[in-house]
């Protein structure tokens, strides 16, 4: 998963590009608006994880091992493969997060997703996230909490393609103000041996 704070970006938003034979491969990217109230300081990547079942199961969870801001935005990249209908987030102290408007599915036995939690709780022993299927799947996703972003409505655009092939683009966003962060992501199905961003 690359999640860079970028400015001004008016090209494509190319999220990455694998260096080995991938067998399938998503390019992801959502663009979230600074709050004006701390657009001074800018938005701020604090931390991140990321997981990946090698067995069906019905949930797995994710854990951001320090300490949660109250207001961070919570947002990651989501999957669930071999079960048909849609992979769910949700943590205990915030609840359900909100999914993304574009997705991905893959012959109704799949399913790639952006969900995003805006203006979350403090959570001082940090937070477990819980990926899940309505049956089971192999589940995977990175997720990443980031301050400075806009507390309510933070989401502004999208951009989702899949292809095949050792290079991929999530295809161009609309232009993107200075100070807001471009979140992207690679997800790969098979077994591509090596990513890089």
């Amino acid at each position: 998963m690359q999640s860079t704070p970028r400015t001004n970006l008016r090209s494509k938003a190319v999220v990455a590009s694998a260096v080995l034979s991938v067998v399938a491969a998503s390019a992801v990217a959502s663009v979230y608006n600074a709050t004006p109230a701390r657009a001074a300081t800018g938005i701020t990547y604090v931390q991140g994880a990321a997981v990946s079942t090698g067995t069906k199961v019905v949930s797995a969870p994710v854990t951001l091992s320090s300490p949660i801001g109250s207001g961070d935005l919570l947002v990651g990249w989501f999957s669930e493969y071999n079960a048909a209908g849609q992979v769910t987030v949700s943590d205990s102290v915030n609840g359900a997060w909100t999914r993304g408007p574009s997705a991905l599915s893959y012959g109704g036995a799949g399913d790639v997703a952006l969900y995003y939690l805006a203006n979350s709780k403090a959570a001082s022993g940090g937070l477990t996230i819980t990926v899940g299927a309505p049956a089971a799947a192999y589940l995977g996703g990175a997720v990443a909490e980031y301050s400075g972003v806009a507390l309510s409505a933070p989401l502004d655009q999208m951009a989702v393609a899949s292809g095949v092939g050792t290079a991929v683009d999530s295809g161009a966003t609309a232009a993107v103000a200075a100070g807001d962060l471009v979140f992207g992501a690679l997800i790969t199905g098979g077994t591509p041996g090596g990513v890089t961003p």
